[in-house]
């Protein structure tokens, strides 16, 4: 077989064996937030691998990809459990994100384009009237959004996987949500303000165009003048 060909089926095994992997990651996402597998389950590589019809390898890959994420954690003697918090890691979660996600709002603020801003006032709009179960689809949206806008591709990583630890966790525990809660985040202000002046902007730009136009002699001619 020619290298070349060699090369490309390679690389298709390669494709197939990541597919495969977010395959089963998605599905056992999706398991664990709907209490299939509650807090403290074990999972069972061999098990799971039969269940899905794959091998080993990529229910290997999968642990890996959600153990990053924090739904699963990885234990030498105890194998793969789902992640059970205790209050003193959810804090200091929450601790960490603080802190990171007003860096990355702060960063973001001023490189949001127009068409950024407009994408944000649209998610809020539809925030404020959404059934209560798409908010928090909505919310990893809008935050998303923000920071991915820092320019920061690491820094955007590693708030994601902290907020998909949150965000298991809540899964697990609060079945009702407050859609006017959502909209918040850490360090939002800095995007606030630019969404708050730029609607400022376009208030008095829709006031001026609906306002007659000056008489000559008049105070507002003169002072044009």
């Amino acid at each position: 077989m020619p290298m070349a060909d060699r090369n490309r089926n390679r690389t298709d095994i390669e494709i197939a064996s990541v597919t495969r992997a977010q395959a089963v990651a998605d599905e056992l996402r999706r398991m664990i937030e709907e209490r299939e597998f509650p807090p403290g389950a074990h999972l069972r590589q061999a098990q799971i691998a039969k269940s899905f019809g794959v091998s080993t390898t990529p229910v290997r890959e999968a642990f890996t990809a959600l153990a990053r994420e924090g739904m699963v954690q990885q234990d030498a003697h105890r194998g793969v459990v789902v992640f059970d918090p205790s209050l003193e890691e959810l804090k200091e979660n929450y601790e960490i994100r603080e802190v990171l996600e007003a860096l990355a709002t702060q960063m973001a603020a001023p490189k949001l384009t127009e068409d950024a801003l407009d994408e944000l006032d649209r998610i809020v709009a539809e925030m404020a009237t959404c059934d209560p179960a798409e908010g928090p689809a909505l919310n990893y949206q809008f935050h998303t959004a923000i920071y991915a806008g820092a320019g920061r591709p690491r820094l955007a990583e590693i708030i994601d996987n902290l907020r998909k630890a949150s965000a298991s966790y809540l899964s697990m525990t609060v079945r009702h949500y407050d859609p006017r809660l959502l909209r918040h985040g850490p360090g939002r202000a800095p995007v606030d303000r630019r969404r708050s002046a730029r609607a400022q902007r376009e208030r008095r730009r829709q006031t001026d165009a609906g306002s007659p136009a000056p008489q000559p002699g008049s105070s507002r001619e003169t002072h044009r003048s």
